[in-house]
């Protein structure tokens, strides 16, 4: 079965690794990227990617700006957010507008992460 590919994007090498552990063993691919910038290059060139999972305090373009740039250039991705920092108003409004389909508190519960991208992946229809 064709493994799922998941742009994650954490400033963080870290949480990298983790969200790679975490992803593992399971019908998904990570595709990191370390800062908004490499994200926003590795989507210009990797129109398979559906999923993107994005830290929210980064440098030079944070996440929240991030999510905003790929609904607009990308309306067919689907985003979350994953922050240590606490789900603000600005975090609250981008999911009302369907920027963000869920928020993740850092330490991610891997449960939970894991039954979203079950559900989302049956959504698109790509299991």
């Amino acid at each position: 079965m064709k493994k799922i590919k998941i742009l994650y994007v954490d400033d963080d090498p870290a949480h990298i690794l983790l969200m790679c552990r975490v992803l593992l063993e399971s019908n998904f691919e990570l595709v990191p990227a370390c800062s908004a910038k490499d994200a926003i290059s590795i989507l210009n060139n990797s129109p398979e990617l559906k999923i993107v999972i994005s830290d929210w305090v980064m440098p030079e373009m944070d996440g929240l700006e991030l999510v905003q740039y790929v609904n607009e250039s990308y309306p067919d991705k689907i985003c979350y957010m994953l922050s240590g920092s606490n789900r603000t108003d600005k975090v609250k409004n981008l999911e009302e507008k369907g920027f963000i389909r869920k928020y993740f508190p850092k330490p991610v519960n891997k449960e939970i992460l894991m039954k979203e991208m079950d559900n989302i992946s049956s959504l698109l229809n790509l299991n």
